[in-house]
């Protein structure tokens, strides 16, 4: 067939999941029916929805933030779960609350009805039950990998609970941080991979084909036509060398591309000192790019020196495209110092057509990298 397992030395394995409760840093709570006030250092956030009479509402909305910022980037988030303390309620039946994301900032000591934030994605839903003493819990793990993960455009603002607008009448009483039980932020997550790179003084001939990896590092990506890529990776305490293998495509203008975070800042988008090391398959035309910190790359003062062969498959004989990267340390590298690095393979079948290591959607997105040690290095 035409799949094969490869061996060699692997990835170190993602670290155990961690599980991590963080409690609230702000919340407090607003009323339509009484605009002007703040109400950040009471002890208690009300939710309340009363429309008997619909030219004189009575809404109470609750805001809540948690300071993440001990959740690296690149973590994955496996589920984030959103607890209040339930002190009152309207008694009689169970009742069904909301949570969104905030889109702007807010401050506990000051925010009102007028001065709400704007709000954004519903996130997750919470049922308050007819009874008290209990924690209402709410998934909103989309907004936390938004926060960890996501753009500079989705920025932590926290989160707003409230009726929805379908609801009844209906009022619930938690425990804000001022209380004796503060809002709560459940986060499990497994930490962003991380890879050691074995050193191997054995000379390579750089021509594409991936022989001479037998005791390099070894990961796997999810390649073209669901098909395992193979990345391997062994440094010679000169240069750094990186082959990968994966089943072709058609598209004339596919290329590879390695990215290399050089001080593994893990930056949002990629800056000046994040570099993309670009291969034709077809031509083995290269290009060296550096970051523009606002999405994609441009020509830059790329140091020179890195060189690179790739070999194209003709969907007859061969079925994989392969690229070999040769990199001198000195471009990227600091000693004992991690670095940041991801592999992709673009427009495999069309523009846009792209997989890769360690996911295929994040090329400019240093904070989404795998975090790489060279092992046994001279300095």
């Amino acid at each position: 067939g035409l799949l094969f397992l490869l061996t060699g030395a692997r990835a170190e394995p993602l670290a155990p999941v961690a599980t991590t409760t963080f409690i609230a840093v702000a919340d407090a709570y607003v009323d339509q029916a009484d605009p002007m006030a703040n109400f950040g250092a009471e002890a208690k956030l009300l939710v309340e929805r009363d429309i008997t009479q619909p030219s004189d509402p009575v809404v109470k909305d609750a805001l809540v933030r948690f300071d993440l910022a001990t959740i690296p980037p690149g973590a994955t988030i496996n589920r984030a779960t959103l607890r209040l303390y339930q002190i009152g309620h309207l008694p009689g039946f169970t009742q069904t609350l909301v949570a969104y994301r905030l889109d702007g900032s807010w401050r506990e000591g000051g925010v009102n009805w007028p001065g709400l934030p704007p709000v954004d994605a519903l996130i997750g839903r919470g049922t308050a039950p007819d009874a008290d003493e209990v924690w209402v819990e709410f998934n909103v793990t989309d907004a936390v990998d938004d926060w960890v993960n996501g753009s500079e455009a989705t920025p932590n603002h926290g989160l707003i609970v409230r009726f929805p607008d379908s609801a009844p009448n209906g009022g619930v009483v938690f425990s804000s941080r001022e209380g004796d039980f503060a809002p709560q932020l459940v986060v499990d997550y497994a930490p962003p991979a991380s890879l050691t790179i074995p050193v191997d003084a054995d000379s390579i001939e750089l021509d594409g084909f991936c022989r001479e990896y037998a005791n390099a590092a070894q990961v796997e990506y999810n390649g073209p036509f669901d098909a395992p890529g193979t990345v391997y990776l062994r440094h010679s305490n000169k240069y750094l060398y990186v082959c990968a293998r994966a089943f072709t495509g058609p598209f004339n203008q596919r290329y590879f591309s390695l990215y290399l975070d050089s001080d593994n800042g893990r930056e949002v988008l990629a800056e000046k000192d994040d570099y993309a090391l670009q291969v034709g398959v077809l031509n083995g035309a290269l290009a060296g790019l550096i970051g523009t910190g606002q999405g994609g790359y441009e020509q830059g003062d790329l140091p020179a020196g890195f060189e690179a062969a790739a070999v194209a498959g003709d969907g007859d004989l061969n079925f994989f495209d392969s690229v070999e990267y040769r990199i001198p340390l000195p471009l990227f590298y600091s000693c004992q110092r991690p670095f940041g690095i991801a592999l992709y393979q673009h427009w495999v079948q069309e523009v846009g057509d792209d997989y890769g290591w360690p996911s295929a959607e994040f090329f400019d997105q240093p904070r989404t990298w795998v975090e790489a040690t060279l092992l046994d290095t001279d300095c």
